[in-house]
Formats: structure tokens, sequence, C-alpha cells
């Protein structure tokens, strides 16, 4: 067997194995997966939330917040969800089906598709960071409700899914790693904003060689300043996004420059 053949039928199976992955995405076969390999119980007090045994108190704590921090994520992102009660959220108990069901990585806390909401069982140690976690998680929700899973992924970039969901749960106040973060932009250690997304190269932070908690910042960093440089641009924007307009055409459209320039005035203003 030649190597370009090789070469060919790595490649192939890499994209049958991405398409196997979108697929389940966009038709929520993972939900069905969850449902009959995990034990969950519907909680009684929200039929939107499922918890595995001994995640009972993290479901409750969920439940008992859950509209504020759907109206807190609605008042951000400026529209309302479009199905909110579609939204579902399930609760894990044991890490090794928490793994198994959404491929995370062991430090993850939540994960998310189009309507469905995955949690950690190490929230459960972590309670203090359960809000931002799930406001993160439902901005994921919020702009895939609207334009659907192929377009979130093909059309918007990471680094956008991302950053706005790092400010949505933040409220764009100051953490622990923000130092951190703009210290990796100003010595050039830093991700490239692109102008759409991919289904056969997703840059993430692995792609970018970045840990995971810089990554968001930086990118929150980002999508914050597009906010407070011309709040009222960022607003049509993130609005014409949910139309499914052209990610990188909305920018010049009401900013009058692209995402390379308004990423380029953004590390000058890194420096100061």
């Amino acid at each position: 067997m030649g190597k370009h053949f090789k070469i060919y039928l790595l490649r192939l199976k890499k994209f049958l194995l991405m398409m196997l992955l979108l697929l389940i995405s966009v038709t929520g076969c993972s939900g069905i997966y969850a449902r009959y390999t995990c034990d969950f119980i519907q909680m009684e007090e929200s039929s939107q939330i499922y918890y595995e045994a001994g995640a009972e108190d993290l479901a409750k704590e969920i439940s008992n917040n859950f509209a504020g921090y759907v109206k807190s994520v609605e008042k951000q992102e400026y529209i309302p969800f479009k199905t909110p009660g579609s939204i579902k959220i399930y609760v894990f108990n044991k890490r090794e089906n928490y793994l198994k069901y959404t491929f995370s990585s062991r430090s993850g806390f939540g994960s998310a598709l189009t309507n469905e909401i995955y949690l950690s069982p190490i929230l459960k140690e972590r309670l203090y960071i359960l809000p931002n976690v799930l406001m993160h998680e439902l901005s994921h929700v919020h702009l895939r409700q609207y334009i659907g899973t192929w377009v979130y992924t093909t059309n918007i970039p990471d680094w956008f899914h991302e950053g706005f969901a790092d400010l949505t749960s933040s409220g764009g106040a100051e953490r622990r790693g923000t130092r951190e973060a703009i210290e990796y932009i100003n010595s050039g250690h830093h991700f490239a904003p692109t102008t759409a997304g991919s289904i056969f190269v997703n840059k993430t932070a692995q792609y970018y060689g970045l840990w995971p908690h810089i990554y968001y910042r930086q990118a929150g960093l980002f999508v914050r300043f597009l906010k407070q440089v011309d709040p009222k641009a960022f607003e049509k924007s993130y609005v014409s996004l949910t139309e499914k307009e052209d990610f990188e055409e909305v920018w010049k459209k009401y900013y009058g420059k692209s995402v390379n320039e308004l990423w380029n005035q953004f590390l000058i203003e890194t420096k100061k």
C-alpha cells in the first residue's frame, strides 16, 4: 500500500468520524444515547432537569435558580431563547459516565449541544462556580437554537463561541486568569481570530498551544472589547448572527472594519 494512499485513508477516516459526530449533535442522538446508557431521574420540581442518583443536591441547586440563569443570559444576549422549554439539563453523579457521554476532558465542568447541557459531578464540590458554568453553556445553547448545529459549527469560529460564553457567564468582571491572559497576548502567545468555523480543523485552545483557561480568557477579552468599543454595533452583529448572516460580513457591516482590523486595535489597547 503506497504512502499517499495511506494518508488518504487516514484523512477519510477522520472526515467520516467528524461527520458522524456532527450528525449525532444535529439529530440529538446523544440525548437518546444518554437515556439508554445512564439511569437519569427527571426532577418533579422541574421537568427540564435530569440527574443520576447521588446528584440530587446539585440538581436542586440548579432548579432553584434555573429561571434566573435563563433570564440573565437572555438579557446579555439581547433576545429570548428561541425555545426555552426545550432545554434539558443532565446532571451526572459518576465521572466516568460524564466523560463517556460528552467526550470531555477530566477537568471539564460542562458541555452543550443544541438543546442539552451536561454537567460534571466535579461541580458538587465547587458549587460556587455553578452559575458561571451553567450560563456559559446556556450561551452556547442560545445561539445554536437560532441557527442550528451546522451553521453554528461552520459559520461561527470557536473563539467567538467561547469568548461570548465567557463574557456572558462572568458579566465581564475581572477574574483570576485575566492578567495572565493579557500577559500571554502581549508576549505574542495568543489565538488568531478566524472568520469562520470548520468541521475539519477545529481551532480551539489545543490548536494554538494554549491552556483552555487562558484561551477562554483571551477570547472573552476580545469579545468584551468588541462590545465596549461600540455596544450598538455589537448588539446588531449578534442579532444578525442569530439570523444566519455571514460571520465575516457582519463586522464590516456594523463596525465598518474587518475582524482582523478590530483585532489589531484590540492588541494596541492591551499594551496600554
